[in-house]
């Protein structure tokens, strides 16, 4: 599985994803993170099935609708 993954990063250019430098890691927050979930929304506006939940800590999580009632 890893493999087939590292196989499909290969495949991905500059144009698939917002214009953020490779390898340097960064926290989503204010401007950035709206940049991140306009495209999401826009390649996925399902989110792939998951669903929102809140945790104890009072914080957004996006889950499988399986384990939805754990939250």
């Amino acid at each position: 599985m890893l493999e087939g993954g590292g196989k499909s990063l290969v495949s991905l250019d500059a144009s698939d994803g917002p214009e953020w430098e490779h390898g340097a890691m960064i926290r989503a927050q204010g401007a950035v993170l709206r940049q991140l979930q306009a495209w999401l929304k826009e390649k996925d506006p399902s989110f792939g099935g998951l669903v929102r939940v809140m945790n104890k800590r009072e914080e957004f999580l996006w889950v499988h609708p399986r384990f939805e009632t754990e939250y």
